[in-house]
Order: structure tokens, then sequence, then C-alpha cells
């Protein structure tokens, strides 16, 4: 069965309060303007830097359709912060990306005042502009919103005008006029208009009043082309404990401003079909079916004293033909753990569901378990899969040897699913080992002593957890690369069959989603216009308030290629744009340098996964899945080594040049790693210009041009 992945949903983040309680000097600011409220430059307005020139967006890894939905925090020191407070927008932006709703702050300014925000792991981007008033603002907004082209306001303004005795008509007056300002530039702008948070006693002498005007300014500008939406941030906000001065949020505060801004946001960025969730996972691996899709026939007891016996179950919901299955038990008297009883149970007919099956030594000669002591049962087919076993008494190093041969096959338990030691004896001469749950991998925890037997009757109080889906078998050290991106190792992987299960989430979806709504595409190069058609998959459908699109290919049908997938715009789907992205694959390649070679050799057989210490779904050399890493996927690396023509190529979706008065400048590097045998062996130094022969220089320049 293939291998699926869980695509992560928005969670809550964990934050821890920050007890900073230095008092800024009386005013409101990116820094600290002067007790009368005058204003202190910052380093970049008019969205224009030092040097003179617009500085460019961040740029989101997160898009809608081509790009990212443009968001502009738009107000004073409450959104600027400082070095030592980020401020709200690194909470919202965290929030924002672990729903995966896709995003680019916008603004002219990228740092707090006095420097950097302190944490980097944020888009820096907001129009906060420390100490200023709202019609400080409106003097500037026309220049920020059509250099940045915001597609949502995040409006947080009049702190600096109550604070300097401003009238609330005139600042109603001129936040209505930003309003104004942004649609002239973005007819279809959205603009959430906060009730901006308390300040102090000491400080405040009129934000309550403002508050109050503020809803009927949004009514009044509210439009169905261009919303302005009304967000409550003074309610729940205590001055107190919310803000470490009086007026600027310590973490407290800035969490509630955040959660505020993004129930807000949450709501409008799901309307109608929107992306939320792109996954690659392992499908046909262990992590997503173990040895069965469902419980399946299943060991329950194993029981000794008079009799002894053996029970075993069909714990799924249908029937299992069993014919010709054996079940085989360790044999008594001494300590061989591949002895096997001379006398084997065959099963001859199908199980029903539910059926539970007995065989007391009664029945044959005397199984003569002691259970305080060692012994073992197993199940196999009759094609020789190691369908189910139970050991106890031995310790981890006679289960890593053993190899037990059942009729015509033989073979380790160890390699198709038990995990750690045996269970531990307790000593008891006579007693029952009763199966409790099963886990993902059977081990011994999966099992408890008895001081009674009760073979022949369904164990009490057997708990089994859910049977393992695609969604076990997500990779979660994976992700899509993104237009206008380059590829790393986190955006292909190693999996010996392949890209063969990819998952899309889309928020609001319609159920008639079929593989018509997609297209697909692989190449290997920086030019996905000219890949060629990829083979239509098999596209399974789960609505729900997220709708989950799983998309499977055959085992190894894409393979050492990139994979683009595009969600179309249409009807159906009821995207505006279309939604792409891009999954590569290189079979065991584990240093993320887009080929197999003798270092991925070298590094496989170095970090072998016994049984004991099982593979994780991310564990790196793990190429084919089954929770081991042994010869097998050393094998797997030797047999896929790469050569100049058949490495994965990192791929460049950005489209960038270096030049410099619109000539190329010195050595350009080909952007295809295919080609870099060219200079494979002059890495210990630097590869300039004067180096070259003419012809080398001509064959480099055609090797660097787009194809």
């Amino acid at each position: 069965m293939p291998l699926t992945c869980r695509c992560v949903h928005f969670r809550r983040l964990n934050v821890e309060l920050l007890e900073d309680r230095r008092l800024l000097s009386a005013g409101f600011g990116d820094g600290s303007p002067g007790q009368d409220g005058s204003v202190r430059e910052t380093h970049q307005e008019n969205g224009i830097d030092d040097a003179g020139a617009l500085r460019a967006p961040y740029e989101s890894s997160a898009v809608v359709g081509d790009r990212a939905v443009r968001i502009m925090p738009l107000g004073d020191s409450i959104t600027d912060g400082s070095y030592e407070h980020d401020t709200y927008r690194r909470m919202l932006w965290q929030m924002l990306e672990a729903g995966e709703y896709y995003v680019d702050f916008v603004g002219s300014r990228s740092e707090n005042w006095g420097g950097p925000p302190p944490h980097d792991d944020f888009d820096p981007d907001h129009e906060g502009h420390g100490g200023w008033r709202a019609d400080q603002i409106l003097a500037n907004i026309a220049t920020w919103a059509a250099a940045y082209q915001p597609d949502i306001v995040l409006m947080h303004l009049g702190t600096n005008d109550t604070a300097q005795n401003q009238s609330v008509s005139s600042t109603i007056d001129e936040l209505g006029l930003i309003i104004d300002t942004l649609r002239a530039v973005n007819p279809n702008v959205v603009v959430l208009t906060a009730q901006i948070i308390p300040l102090g006693p000491a400080i405040d002498p009129g934000v309550e009043p403002l508050n109050a005007e503020i809803p009927a300014l949004v009514a009044a500008k509210n439009t169905p082309e261009s919303p302005v939406i009304l967000v409550d941030q003074w309610t729940g906000f205590n001055v107190w404990t919310d803000t470490f001065d009086g007026v600027h949020p310590n973490a407290s505060g800035e969490m509630k401003m955040a959660e505020k801004w993004y129930d807000a946001l949450g709501g409008m960025l799901v309307s109608g079909s929107i992306v939320v969730g792109r996954q690659v996972f392992y499908n046909n691996s262990t992590f997503d079916q173990g040895r069965q899709r469902d419980p399946g026939v299943l060991i329950t007891e194993a029981g000794t004293g008079t009799p002894d016996f053996i029970e075993i179950q069909n714990l799924s919901d249908h029937t299992i033909d069993t014919t010709a299955w054996v079940v085989a038990a360790n044999a008594a008297g001494n300590r061989n753990i591949n002895d096997v009883h001379s006398i084997p149970w065959t099963l001859l007919a199908p199980m029903e569901a539910d059926e539970l099956l007995y065989r007391p030594d009664t029945t044959v000669d005397d199984i003569f378990w002691r259970l305080k002591d060692v012994g073992w049962v197993m199940i196999v087919d009759n094609e020789g899969s190691l369908i189910d076993f139970v050991a106890w008494g031995y310790d981890a190093e006679d289960l890593a040897t053993m190899n037990v041969t059942v009729g015509e096959f033989s073979g380790n338990p160890a390699d198709v699913g038990w995990g750690g030691p045996s269970v531990a004896s307790d000593g008891a001469l006579s007693s029952s080992l009763q199966r409790r749950t099963r886990l993902d991998r059977d081990s011994a925890s999966d099992w408890t002593f008895n001081d009674a037997g009760t073979g022949g009757v369904p164990n009490e109080g057997l708990v089994l957890p859910p049977a393992p889906s695609d969604d076990d078998a997500i990779a979660p050290d994976k992700q899509p690369l993104r237009p206008g991106g380059q590829a790393t190792f986190a955006n292909y992987t190693n999996y010996a069959r392949g890209i063969n299960g990819i998952m899309v989430d889309i928020a609001g979806f319609p159920e008639t989603i079929t593989a018509d709504d997609f297209a697909f595409a692989v190449g290997n190069d920086n030019n996905p216009a000219n890949w060629q058609p990829a083979a239509t998959p098999t596209v399974d459908v789960q609505p729900g308030t997220v709708t989950r699109v799983t998309i499977t290919w055959p085992d190894n049908t894409i393979q050492n290629t990139w994979l683009q997938v595009t969600v179309l715009a249409n009807d159906n789907t009821g995207l505006a744009a279309d939604d792409v992205f891009y999954l590569g694959n290189l079979i065991a390649e584990c240093t993320g340098d887009g080929r197999v070679d003798a270092t991925d050799i070298f590094e496989t057989r170095s970090n072998p996964r016994p049984f004991f210490d099982p593979a994780t779904i991310d564990t790196l050399h793990d190429f084919n899945r089954d929770q081991r890493v042994n010869a097998v996927d050393t094998l797997i690396a030797r047999n896929n080594q790469t050569w100049a023509g058949s490495e994965l190529a990192l791929i460049d979706l950005s489209v960038k040049r270096k030049v410099e008065s619109g000539k190329r400048v010195g050595w350009v590097e080909a952007r295809d790693p295919r080609v870099n045998w060219l200079y494979q062996f002059e890495q210990s130094t630097t590869r300039s210009s004067h180096q070259l022969t003419p012809a080398a220089l001509a064959v480099d320049k055609l090797l660097s041009e787009p194809v």
C-alpha cells in the first residue's frame, strides 16, 4: 500500500512571557521621541533606502497562485517595535506560516527602532513609524502603497494622536483619508482597522473616545469591492500585564494582538478555495502500512499450565484467506532461539472477521512452555511473509542473530517488524502472555503477563490503534519548492520508489475535483515551460473543512527528476490563479549535492539503524523506508550512482543574473548543476575569466544561458 503523509495545520504558538519592565521615555515611537512628542527620523522613509533606491520586498516562499498575498502592517511604534521587542508582527507571521496561509509582509522598513528585531525568523517588512500621528502617515501612504501594492492593510493608528492632544474628529478624518488613498492605488484593498490598545492612565488622555468613533468610520467606508473590517484590539488587553511600559506590548500583549489580527485574516484568507498544504508522502513503505493495512490476524495469547496453548484471532472486519499459513513455536527444553517445535500448526481454511482459533496441547504432543524462561510464537503466511511474532525471555542480542526456518522459508523477525527486546519473563511457573495492544511496530510493550490464562476467549481490554494510513507517511523534512525559489535538499526526496504520492489540502474546496483540475510535468532544468507532461495519476478526494486531495503514481514512474504540480485556476477549484509547486527525487542521495556517489554509499554504510534502534520516517539513509538502515540501503545507493548527465539539477527558478551596467561580469557559473563537470577538477581554486581561453569562455557562456 502507498505511503502517505500528514499535512501540518495551524497550531497555537507557545510564547514565553517577557518580564522586561523598562520604561521608555514619554513618546510612542520606534525610538524615543522628545518629551514634546517630536518625531524622530527613521532609517528608511517613503520606501527609499539610504542609497536612494526602492528596497525590494521580502521574498516569501509562500504564495497563492504565482505570488503571495501582500499584507502591510501600518502604524506607529506599536507596529514598529524595537531592537528588544519584535511586536505582534513576528507572532502573527508564525501563526500564518503554521496555518500555511501564504502571505508576504510588505513595507518600506525592515528594521525596528534601534536596529534589527531580536529574532530573524519572520518577515520583517512593515510600515510602523514610531511617534507618528495619522496625519503624518497620510502624507506618505500614497508613496508606500504605490511601491508595495498591499492587498491587505493592518491599520493600528491613533495612539500618538491622542497622546499629543489631537482631536478625535481630525484623527477619524485622517484615518478615512488613509483608506481613500489606499483605494486610489488598489481599488480592492482590504483594510483591517483597529480599535487601538489602551494606554496607561498617566499617558492616556482619550483612547476610549477615539475607539468609540472607529466603528462608525468602518461602517461608512466598508464596501463589497474594498472591505473595511473592524478589529477590536481594545477588549481583553490589560495595560498592566500586557505592556512593559504602559504603552508598548510585551510578549503577552503581542500575542493578544497577533491573535486578533489572525482571527480577522484567517476567515478572509480561507474564503473560497485556497491551497493551504502541499506534502509528499512515501507511498508503499512500511510507514503507511506496516506489514498489514489493517490489524489482520494476530497472536493474541500464549499460555502454559494445563493445558499449554496458542491463540490467534482475525481482528479485521473482513475474511482473510489463511489457508496454508503456519503458526510456529519455539521448542522447549533449551535456549536455542532458532529451534522450532516439531509439530507446527498449519491453518486449513480462511478466517472470518473476529474469528478466534485456539490450539491447546491436548490436541497434539505437549508444547511444554515455561513462560518464566524463554520462547516465541510466529505466524508465517503461505508466501513466506511474517504476519506476527512475539518473544519472551530472550535479550536483544539473541533476537539480532535469530535466523529461523519455518517450512521452506527462513528469516529474522527483526527484519520485518519486531521492535526492541523480547518481553521480560516474570518468573511465574504458570502464567499467560496476553496481547493488550498493537503499536506501529510490534514490540514488548504490546504484551503483559497474566496469572490466569483465558485461552479460547477474546482478550478483555484488548485495544488496537487505528490502522496506519497514508497520513502516517508524510515526509516531515520535505517541503515544496515555490516559484521564484532555488532548490535545496529540503525540496527533494531520496525514496527508492521515487515520487509516488503527494497531498494537496484546499480550504473551502468542492468534492468534484478530478485529475483534470491538475497539470503535471517532469523535467530537470531551470525552464519548466519546456518540461514534458507527467504520467496521469490516481486522484482521491477526502472532503471536509479542508479537503485533502491524495495523488498517487505507480512506483518508480517519477524518479530522479523534478515534478511540477499545478492546481489549475478554474470554476471547479475556485482559484483566481494557478497554484504551482515543485518536488524532486533522486534515489539514495543523502548529502544534498544532487548526485549519488561514493560519499553517499559510505554515509549509508556508516549510519546503520538495526531493529532495536528503528529508523524514523525522516531518517536520512533509510532509502526504502522500511525502518531499517542496513545492507539493502547500501546496495540501493551503489546501484543508483549518478554521472554528469544523470545528476539532479538544483533548479533555480529565481531568474537572477550577475550583471553590471547591463553586461555580464567575470565568471558566471552555469545554472544547471549537471554541467559542473566542466570545472569539477578546479574546485580548489576560484575560476576567473582571465584563466580561460576564448574557446572556453564561449562554451561557458553558452552553457550558462537558459535553455
